[in-house]
């Protein structure tokens, strides 16, 4: 994950070679709770996950709801997608945002399920991946968590949150209806696509994105 992120953030393997193992853990716990704070679900699914970072036995089923909620936001965007392929280019603004924030919603929430890895390289090269989206693909914000955690700022997530410059669509929360249906073991990722547009106006439209 770090070598494809180092073709848009240089440096960045070599910065996270350097952080101890401490830090390395600490560098993961933040970099998913900037990526929930920059696309937040209001969602008690996210609350539990964000509370079992700060834990060293993380329960399974915590992991599995996590990846309900991701599939469910991908889900809501497919639809999304089917309506803006139905209309012209630009016709929807309000919807385009809608899907890219829904997209940027499923991988800050694919950043808290990759810090919550017992392996600590994985927990902060997944975390680290899956925020660089939610983030609007901003390094300024990778780098400054990074350097908060190397130089250890007290808040980092609060640090690395004034470098992003967060869609409108960001500062409103999306709720989602909690779900019993429970994964199974076979269940795969919904994939999404990423085109970018402008550095701070994503669109994400059929990428591939991973799934356990």
């Amino acid at each position: 994950m770090l070598r494809i992120l180092e073709h848009e953030i240089p440096g960045i393997t070599a910065q996270v070679r350097r952080l101890t193992a401490p830090q390395l853990r600490r560098l993961a716990r933040a970099t998913a709770r900037l990526a929930a704070r920059s696309a937040p679900v209001d969602d008690r699914r996210v609350r539990r996950g964000l509370a079992a970072l700060e834990s060293d036995s993380v329960d399974p089923a915590i992991t599995e709801q996590l990846w309900l909620l991701v599939n469910e936001l991908d889900h809501q965007a497919a639809a999304m997608l089917r309506d803006l392929d139905a209309v012209e280019h630009g016709a929807e603004p309000d919807l385009e945002r809608r899907y890219t924030h829904t997209l940027m919603q499923a991988r800050a929430v694919e950043a808290v399920i990759g810090a919550l890895d017992p392996d600590v390289n994985h927990a902060v090269q997944n975390s680290l991946y899956e925020a660089h989206a939610a983030l609007h693909q901003s390094p300024a914000a990778i780098r400054a968590i990074i350097d908060a955690v190397a130089g250890g700022v007290d808040d980092p997530v609060d640090y690395a949150a004034r470098q992003v410059t967060p869609e409108p669509a960001a500062q409103t929360p999306v709720a989602l209806p909690a779900t019993a249906t429970q994964p199974t073991a076979s269940a795969t990722a919904t994939t999404t696509q990423i085109a970018s547009t402008g550095a701070s106006d994503l669109r994400l439209r059929g990428a591939t994105s991973k799934r356990r």
